[in-house]
């Protein structure tokens, strides 16, 4: 067997006595392990695709992304933002409490988003199964380290509804599969920032097509 090009990549909230974790498999969608990740780099998503949730369409900062913070590595990605959330983002903060928003794509198709709040803190770890080109399913773990006698149940269904609307955008993006080449697609200087160095990284090791 060949040396590993990248570790795999690291969960420390999943061996952290100090949060507690859930996990569920979310399969199968009509759609490419590329277009999965990238959407968790779209950060004006949030008040459109989940209305009342994570954001509020009708909030006229919604129509403006400020520039936000991004790195980048051999392996992968990072970007962070602060947003406020509406009362309905129960699970993962108090209503209209000020967020810190992380979001981490290793190469090429594993993501984690950490929300830190008043609240605490709360880690997803997405880890893609690729089926096909134009097919994937997910192990979704979400580790948080408050409410740790709470019944998972609130946390599951408040992530279903969210994957649900997620669901719904990512499987009518044409073309089915993202494509590296810039020129391909119209971006956005600051408000795809994330999303174009997600584009380079997987061209820089040679994918054409995610």
């Amino acid at each position: 067997m060949e040396e590993p090009k990248l570790p795999i990549p690291e969960y420390p909230e999943y061996a952290d006595p100090e949060f507690h974790t859930w996990s569920k498999y979310y399969g199968d969608w009509d759609a490419s392990p590329g277009r999965l990740c990238e959407n968790s780099l779209d950060i004006a998503h949030l008040d459109f695709a989940h209305p009342g949730l994570l954001g509020d369409p009708d909030d006229p900062n919604s129509s403006v992304i400020k520039p936000y913070e991004t790195r980048v590595d051999d392996g992968g990605v990072w970007t962070m933002f602060y947003k406020e959330l509406p009362p309905a983002a129960e699970t993962f903060a108090e209503e209209g409490d000020r967020i810190r928003h992380e979001t981490r794509v290793d190469f090429p198709f594993v993501f984690t988003v950490r929300i830190f709040s008043e609240r605490g803190r709360v880690a997803l770890f997405f880890a893609t199964n690729p089926i096909q080109s134009d097919k994937c399913g997910f192990w979704l773990f979400e580790s948080r380290d408050y409410d740790q006698n709470e019944p998972d149940d609130k946390y599951i269904a408040f992530n279903d509804l969210l994957e649900s609307q997620d669901r719904r955008v990512i499987v009518t993006q044409r073309p089915e599969m993202v494509p590296t080449d810039l020129s391909e697609e119209l971006h956005v200087k600051v408000a795809d920032a994330g999303s174009i160095e997600y584009r380079r990284m997987l061209r820089r090791h040679g994918i054409s097509f995610a």
